[in-house]
């Protein structure tokens, strides 16, 4: 009864300070930095996740204005850890997140799915179970682009992509980075 749980940041640290960034609309821009740098903080920040990156002081624009209250609505952030489940397929998978995130009727998120599918190569995975470490289904590559998949499906302006080559082998690192530049 009454009881509070208080936690207290034991040590201030700054990941970040004076910077200041500019994106050209269409580019692809890679960060790149030792662990541990802030480069996924930063990412959050400019996605509009604040709510895990601590306090950011100083200011946010986008084309010229402050950070505008929907604009996690017109960006998306893909993380660092896919976020996927297992006993689904990739079609499955995007058609769960489309149903949760695009204001359509059916029909037309089914559109947009297979749009996103042949967008990514996944057509002849689309129908694999996505499984997981114990349960192997669909390769590492393709569970990237599955994760880049559910937030493509949103059609978003910008996309902010935590780690998006991370773990993979060169060959699927380059379809991935591939991929990148065709958005």
């Amino acid at each position: 009864k009454n009881s509070k749980r208080i936690f207290r940041p034991t040590v201030e640290l700054r990941l970040l300070h004076s910077l200041t960034l500019e994106f050209i609309p269409g580019q692809c821009v890679a960060l790149m930095g030792p662990s541990g740098a802030g480069k996924s903080t930063l990412l959050m920040a400019l996605a509009g996740h604040n709510h895990h990156t601590g306090v950011i002081r100083g200011r946010i624009l986008v084309n010229g204005q402050t950070m505008p209250q929907n604009f996690k609505e017109m960006s998306s952030y893909v993380p660092q850890d896919d976020i996927l489940m297992p006993g689904l397929s990739p079609r499955e998978m995007l058609g769960f997140t489309a149903a949760l995130k695009v204001s359509a009727t059916p029909e037309e998120r089914y559109q947009t799915v297979t749009e996103v599918i042949d967008k990514l190569g996944l057509t002849e995975c689309e129908s694999v179970r996505i499984g997981n470490v114990d349960d192997k289904g669909i390769s590492g590559g393709q569970r990237k682009r599955v994760s880049i998949g559910m937030e493509l499906v949103r059609d978003p302006s910008l996309m902010f992509i935590d780690e998006g080559t991370s773990g993979l082998d060169s060959k699927s690192a380059e379809d991935v980075v591939s991929i990148f530049r065709r958005l």
